[in-house]
């Protein structure tokens, strides 16, 4: 008698087994080059090769943006994307529903405690620890992403069509008269290539990796580049591909107190004392503590070696290339050390007895504690032409 493993699909509907979709048929399996500045290590980097996206396959963790960082954006020369003007459709995308009570799972999901984190979560939204909601439908229970609550939507129009297994190869363009124009797309369908025609536009929306990877194949990008491949330059644009930045994380395995010990200490009036009460009894008896500095100085690039579609892009983040971020995530790294060894929560947590020094920490990140997240953006910016802006904000 012989068991049948679940499948990636199976997966992809586990609210629980979202960890498990990496390397699946579901991912694109993209990985980096080594890194110099984590020892030349090279990162995995997961992105959605199914309906939704990464939104179908990542860690279903909503966590709204600040005011402060949207309104940075239009500093940067794009003054309609700001704060007042991007918030009541970022109020449309999701829904909170709180634990127990039913409601639409839309954008932000479920799965919230109702009380005082539902009001930090919905209030003013500013740059602090704040909790976050998990984006899974609190009726279905399955993920929530944007095929389920948009694209089964969208889906049900008589005007939209949606193909799969299709892999779009380079997007065609017209520049007889001038200006250039997106007139299509060239796939391969069924075995074979085939050309889509465009009634009005192409809107390309492939990912901070694929973006810039078509648009180069297409013979959008740098002219040199494109040159050496062989590739007939439509448009000589050296900042597709480039300004690629991602935040890299630290993780602290930190051992958990028995159940007993924690049982024998809590209080029932402390957050704190609770939270260790679920924590004690995860698998293997640890507490996983991420830290993740948000604004990354460092900038990286993805870009193609060939001008073969099949072929995945040559990806370089560069992280800790700019000397700040392993020095910010450092001193992260050892305020929750001395965070965890406060003789205060000696009763939940066996930590070391001493925090160490930040040499050894930053020794630590770069050997084997920090590494990516899945967070990358930057490679098609929309910023004006002359900052190397791909985009302006018209998109």
């Amino acid at each position: 008698m012989s068991a049948t493993l679940p499948s990636s699909v199976d997966y992809a509907i586990n609210p629980n087994g979202w960890y498990a979709l990496t390397g699946s048929e579901l991912d694109w399996q993209l990985e980096t080059l080594p890194q110099p500045g984590l020892n030349n290590r090279s990162q995995d980097h997961s992105a959605g090769k199914v309906l939704g996206g990464c939104s179908a396959i990542n860690g279903l963790i909503f966590v709204p943006p600040s005011p402060a960082g949207i309104d940075a954006r239009a500093k940067l020369g794009n003054p309609e994307w700001n704060w007042a003007s991007l918030r009541p459709y970022l109020q449309k995308s999701y829904t909170l529903s709180p634990s127990g009570q039913p409601g639409s799972g839309s954008g932000g999901g479920g799965g919230q405690e109702a009380d005082r984190r539902n009001s930090t979560i919905n209030g003013p939204i500013q740059l602090t620890t704040r909790p976050y909601a998990a984006t899974v439908d609190p009726i279905s229970g399955l993920p929530s992403s944007a095929e389920g609550e948009y694209g089964t939507v969208a889906s049900s129009r008589p005007n939209v069509t949606i193909v799969t297994d299709v892999t779009v190869h380079r997007i065609l363009f017209d520049s007889g008269s001038g200006n250039i124009s997106a007139t299509g797309v060239e796939v391969e369908w069924n075995g074979s290539t085939a050309t889509l025609k465009a009634a009005k536009e192409v809107i390309l929306a492939a990912g901070a990796f694929h973006t810039p990877k078509l648009l180069e194949i297409s013979g959008v990008g740098a002219k040199d580049r494109l040159s050496a491949l062989g590739i007939p330059v439509v448009l000589d644009h050296t900042g597709v591909g480039e300004n690629l930045q991602n935040h890299v994380m630290g993780i602290l395995p930190v051992p958990l107190a028995s159940f007993e010990k924690v049982i024998q200490s809590i209080n029932q009036s402390s957050d704190e004392a609770s939270a260790f009460l679920l924590l004690s009894t995860a698998p293997g008896n640890n507490a996983v503590l991420a830290i993740i500095p948000s604004y990354p100085f460092s900038r990286g690039s993805t870009h193609i070696s060939s001008a073969d579609a099949d072929v995945k892009p040559t990806i370089d983040p560069r992280f800790f290339a700019h000397d700040l971020d392993l020095e910010i995530l450092a001193r992260h790294t050892q305020n929750l050390y001395r965070l965890i060894s406060a003789p205060a929560r000696q009763d939940f947590l066996h930590s070391e007895s001493a925090p160490p020094d930040l040499d050894t920490i930053r020794m630590r990140l770069c050997e084997s504690m920090a590494f990516t997240t899945h967070h990358s953006c930057g490679t098609t910016s929309m910023l004006p032409r002359e900052a190397g802006g791909v985009v302006d904000q018209e998109l």
